[in-house]
């Protein structure tokens, strides 16, 4: 069982590296996470952080606990190390997260091999969203577990397919767990966390922004074997995965739509440009995956 002063130990190092996130990992490598912690908490170490870090992490925590969250850390058997350590390759602008703020009881879906990542338009049509729901059921029947954004369209359908068809998904939100946005969505990820997953490097009590969202975007791009686009306008959400997929090598897919529809007009593109293979069932889908590793590693700490 970890103890409540490791939580608290990887508490301060997550929030401190919200804020300097390379030089936090860099003080862990020089002296360890116990000391690192220790001189964020003591003013040990020229990083500058607002307010008492350790007042802060003791209300995240006592946050988390009341609404039957938990923080992952590098000590859970089930922490994603190998598919996380990707994150901090030298050629990538930017760092993996320290901990993950979690609800729910699919935390060991993280470490499977069989996660597939489905993002798309948030103004979805009636063919984008039945096309999501129609590959990301036929993926939860065949064993694996989906992830995306809990965003407005094609998320939405991918998530609530997963859970018509009893499967396991996982969202990757932009605020802290007590902030779940969009706020429409409360009851969706209520019935997510039941079964599969919610997901943040972002403490509780931290209000959904712009820049969160694309920081989000690699972590559902990380934490998934491949990444599919079943409807995708031209706009930087989806595109901005889809080159987070690609800096870190995972497969991306694109269907293509109608023609002249410009909520599909961003699949075209990826396709036109070999960002993506075009592809119309979730048989295509696996046909094209090479055979897993194993992806749960060790502790990355």
């Amino acid at each position: 069982m970890i103890s409540d002063e490791r939580q608290l130990m990887w508490a301060v190092l997550a929030r401190a590296a919200l804020t300097a996130p390379s030089q936090v990992r860099s003080l862990i490598s020089q002296v360890g996470p116990e000391q690192a912690a220790h001189m964020l908490t003591t003013r040990g170490t020229l990083i500058e952080i607002r307010g008492d870090l350790r007042d802060a992490v003791r209300r995240d925590l006592d946050r988390s606990a009341a609404s039957d969250g938990y923080l992952m850390t590098p000590d859970d058997p089930c922490w994603p190390a190998r598919r996380l350590a990707d994150l901090d390759a030298d050629h990538l602008d930017t760092t993996a997260p320290i901990a993950l703020w979690t609800q729910g009881s699919g935390r060991v879906a993280l470490s499977a091999h069989n996660t597939i990542g489905i993002v798309g338009a948030r103004a979805a049509t009636y063919y984008g969203r039945r096309v999501s729901a129609d590959i990301a059921g036929e993926l939860t029947d065949r064993g694996w577990t989906v992830i995306s954004g809990g965003a407005f369209g094609i998320d939405a359908e991918a998530h609530r397919a997963v859970l018509a068809h009893g499967g396991t998904t996982i969202a990757v939100l932009a605020s802290g767990l007590d902030h779940l946005y969009p706020h429409a969505h409360t009851e969706l990820f209520a019935e997510i966390a039941t079964s599969g997953l919610l997901l943040s490097e972002y403490p509780p009590g931290t209000p959904a922004a712009g820049s969160q969202f694309l920081a989000r975007n690699r972590l559902v791009a990380t934490l998934s074997r491949a990444v599919v686009i079943p409807e995708s306008g031209l706009r930087r959400g989806t595109r901005n995965t889809v080159r987070w997929a690609m800096k870190l090598a995972r497969p991306v897919f694109a269907v293509p739509g109608p023609r002249r529809s410009p909520t599909s007009a961003g699949c075209h593109a990826m396709i036109r440009d070999g960002e993506a293979k075009p592809v119309t069932s979730s048989a295509q889908i696996l046909a094209s995956l090479t055979p897993p590793t194993d992806l749960t590693g060790g502790s990355s700490a």
